[in-house]
């Protein structure tokens, strides 16, 4: 079991966002949880990163969008490293590459279910064990924030250059 020292649990940290904020969070102390959906190698790799630079770190399999899978990391999470303290919902996809008018049904209901219902699920899972009601202390979300603020503002932390967004114009 996790000493005293917060522990997060990143979303879809094994790439991108997410394994930036997975590296900063280890270097300013937290324990970080990197779930991933497929890439298990991608994600032992943010888990090393961590883990070199002096922090704790353990690689959680699971999608988002499934209920189950969302209970069973923040099981594995908490078992492995302690009392959840920090949620970072990192997970979302954009589907396939076209315009609005052009997206299927399909593709529109899988971005929904992971961008949506699999952040409520989460967060949902979450906030009986953060929340200030049962002594942690605060639930923050920037889901607002449009993807290039968030870019930069991680690179200004972390140091990671900033992706250019892309256009489907």
């Amino acid at each position: 079991m996790a000493s005293q020292k917060p522990v997060l649990l990143i979303t879809g940290g094994s790439r991108g966002i997410g394994a930036a904020c997975a590296r900063l969070a280890g270097a300013r102390g937290f324990q970080v949880g990197v779930n991933y959906l497929r890439d298990r190698r991608a994600a032992d790799g943010v888990v090393a990163e961590v883990e070199a630079a002096g922090g704790k770190a353990i690689a959680i399999q699971g999608d988002m969008k499934a209920e189950a899978d969302v209970d069973r990391v923040l099981q594995t999470l908490e078992r492995e490293l302690g009392r959840l303290s920090h949620v970072v919902y990192n997970s979302g996809i954009t589907g396939a590459g076209s315009r609005l008018e052009a997206a299927k049904t399909e593709t529109l209901r899988e971005v929904l279910d992971l961008n949506v219902l699999g952040a409520l699920l989460c967060l949902r899972a979450a906030v009986p064990r953060i929340s200030t009601k049962h002594g942690a202390r605060a639930v923050r979300s920037c889901w607002s924030l449009p993807r290039r603020q968030r870019s930069a503002a991680l690179a200004n932390m972390s140091g990671t250059p900033p992706r250019r967004a892309r256009s489907n114009r």
